[in-house]
């Protein structure tokens, strides 16, 4: 009180020494020095008038409500029962918050002992009673601790028919219905049992959300590079106690890109299924984890943001599935021609070959034993004579087939090369259709198996 009355005066002694240094002798005492009654609370407030504005009295009546509401508000920082309650200092500022505005909005049946201006500003005095706001708080409470107690006992009806969500969103509400009383020991009566209500519905949705087990059909996938998932093979199942959990909402996410599907729900055998279509990563390792996604509950339960970020503080199970991404094993298939003579070598079943190994990728003997085959028909002809040189031109189809299916097609035509005789002339042609597959084949050839 004493240093509140020093801040009043100190205030008002600079305010009043800015613009006059006389002191004004019909200043109530009220506004010189600061008084206290023990039956009511006061709130005086100044504003210094202002040329350009009429709004000073309206100035002085906001100060001195703020003065008002400092003097009434509690001591939330020092509740022991909001300390246990809250698991950080941002949410024990958050929960205090809460309080401390409920505080100021519940002013009301305040009334005004004086007013005074003078040519500086303007001064007024409220107070209220302390009994009559007490009596309005207990009222407000006790509303307000009604209807927590009838979403708790719904929670509780909810958790015994094994309605997870139901449960944690009816708690969930009555926390919110009583956020502004949490620096108060709300007690309530249930089957004969004195309840704290605060801490015991806080606790009820640490341990039920604790309680949820989810586990993988499978802890991990081998797939190759182009392959989709399919929901029989990636999906989780919600247990509680034994119990599937039905209706209940997990997220999931997919290490290698964001997914479309990620918020689903479980059907009544408290199953998830789930498929990711084209396997397009490149590294050998990703993951899928399967978690409870606890924003959507209390987003359902329509609770102050507050309430929400401290409830999704609470550590859950998730369950992590292993995606082993394999490359495709390749058999390559080809029949390249410089004229009349088979191409052996500097040719293009070479050039492909030697980049896919150093790539990872395995190379097979067989067909059956391949993921993909890779099929390479060349020929060259002649295409012209000048100046003593050759022109052969050399043609290419080139094909990747994985099941039947075309991954990749391309024909090349009129890849020329120039010597002193044909056939040199052939293999020059080779050389340039090698470049190609070093500047452009092999990577449209790479890409062609991220894609579907």
């Amino acid at each position: 009180m004493k240093t509140r009355s020093f801040i009043f005066l100190l205030t008002y002694s600079i305010l009043i020494g800015c613009v006059s240094t006389k002191p004004d002798p019909n200043l109530p005492e009220w506004a010189k020095n600061r008084t206290s009654d023990p039956y009511y609370y006061i709130g005086i407030g100044y504003a210094p008038k202002d040329k350009h504005s009429n709004a000073y009295y309206e100035q002085a009546s906001k100060a001195a409500l703020t003065d008002l509401a400092t003097e009434i508000s509690v001591n939330v920082s020092g509740s022991t029962l909001l300390v246990s309650v809250a698991t950080d200092k941002q949410t024990s500022d958050d929960l205090s918050s809460i309080i401390q505005a409920r505080v100021r909005q519940d002013i009301e049946g305040y009334e005004k002992v004086g007013s005074y201006e003078n040519r500086q500003g303007c001064w007024i005095y409220y107070r209220l009673s302390k009994s009559q706001y007490a009596a309005t708080q207990q009222s407000k409470e006790q509303i307000a601790t009604d209807k927590a107690k009838a979403y708790y006992l719904t929670a509780v009806q909810a958790e015994e028919n094994h309605n997870i969500k139901d449960a944690i969103i009816a708690y969930a509400k009555a926390l919110d219905a009583i956020k502004a009383y949490f620096n108060d020991d709300i007690t309530i009566t249930h089957n004969g049992q004195n309840i704290k209500l605060i801490p015991t519905a806080h606790t009820k949705i640490y341990d039920l959300l604790n309680s949820i087990e989810i586990t993988s059909l499978q802890n991990s996938i081998i797939c190759t590079i182009g392959d989709d998932i399919e929901e029989k093979d990636l999906g989780c199942k919600v247990t509680m106690s034994g119990h599937p959990v039905g209706q209940f909402p997990i997220i999931i996410n997919y290490s290698e890109r964001a997914i479309g599907n990620a918020n689903q729900v479980t059907n009544d055998k408290g199953e998830v299924c789930f498929s990711i279509h084209t396997i397009r990563s490149k590294k050998p390792l990703e993951t899928v984890t399967f978690a409870i996604d606890k924003d959507a509950i209390l987003l359902e339960s329509a609770v102050d943001f507050s309430i929400r970020r401290w409830l999704s503080a609470t550590p859950t199970h998730n369950e992590t599935v292993e995606i082993v991404i394999q490359k495709p094993s390749i058999y390559i298939q080809s029949d390249e021609w410089n004229f009349d003579q088979p191409q052996t070598q500097n040719n293009l079943k070479t050039a492909f070959r030697t980049f896919l190994i150093q790539d990872g990728y395995m190379i097979t003997l067989s067909p059956q034993d391949a993921n993909c085959i890779l099929t390479i028909t060349t020929h060259t002809a002649k295409k012209g004579f000048g100046n003593g040189m050759f022109v052969a031109s050399l043609n290419a189809d080139i094909s990747l087939l994985k099941n039947d299916k075309t991954l990749y097609n391309k024909t090349l035509s009129d890849i020329n090369g120039t010597q002193l005789t044909l056939e040199k002339a052939g293999l020059e042609a080779y050389k340039a259709a090698c470049r190609q597959v070093d500047i452009r084949l092999y990577r449209e050839l790479q890409e062609s198996f991220y894609k579907k």
